[in-house]
């Protein structure tokens, strides 16, 4: 396991080198495309909520749904 993140360490070095910048700028920038891409992915796997299903209710008489200022005053 060390090797490899020794590995890895040199890979990110050498990458560095060739494009010219720190080795500090090359690690900020995987990590901040590595929370981003956790985020995308986080956000992709959450389903909303499933919605109540109410099978008895009734509508009250009186009330119009597209007003919604009525809606309100209802509280």
């Amino acid at each position: 396991m060390l090797e490899e993140a020794e590995r890895d360490f040199e890979k990110a070095k050498k990458l560095a080198a060739e494009c010219n910048t720190s080795l500090t700028r090359i690690l900020e920038d995987s990590l901040r495309l590595y929370l981003a891409e956790e985020r995308a992915r986080r956000h992709r796997s959450r389903r909303p909520p499933p919605l109540p299903i109410l099978s008895h209710v009734k509508p009250v008489a009186g009330v119009d749904l597209d007003d919604t200022s009525a809606l309100l005053e209802l509280e």
